[in-house]
């Protein structure tokens, strides 16, 4: 588990990341969760268990200045939808808002 100030509890707390996310997939992420659980949502998209932080962004130079964001569900819903591709903009956290059908490849 990650320690206070290793992630964010806003994504506007990122601020200006010195590269932009890896596209970690181009559609979102659905999946069930649970009223109450916390999640740590990966935004540098270099984590291998998307849409979630394995802290891959300490270690790589590409992923520097990139945090996870701490997400704590309010209530439980079948179907949450993740940003995938990372690019979703910050109001959005890290739900997915389209953006991903907008990607320059």
């Amino acid at each position: 588990m990650l320690d206070e100030g290793d992630y964010v509890n806003n994504r506007e707390e990122l601020g200006e990341t010195p590269e932009k996310a890896k596209i970690a997939r181009a559609c979102p992420i659905r999946m069930t969760v649970k009223k109450g659980e916390t999640y740590l949502y990966c935004t540098c998209g270099h984590s291998q268990f998307q849409p979630f932080c394995d802290g891959t962004h300490k270690l790589k130079p590409a992923a520097k200045g990139f945090k996870p964001l701490k997400v704590t569900v309010q209530q439980e819903q079948k179907f949450r939808i993740w940003c995938g591709c990372k690019r979703n903009h910050v109001g959005a956290g890290p739900g997915c808002d389209g953006n991903h059908a907008h990607i320059d490849w």
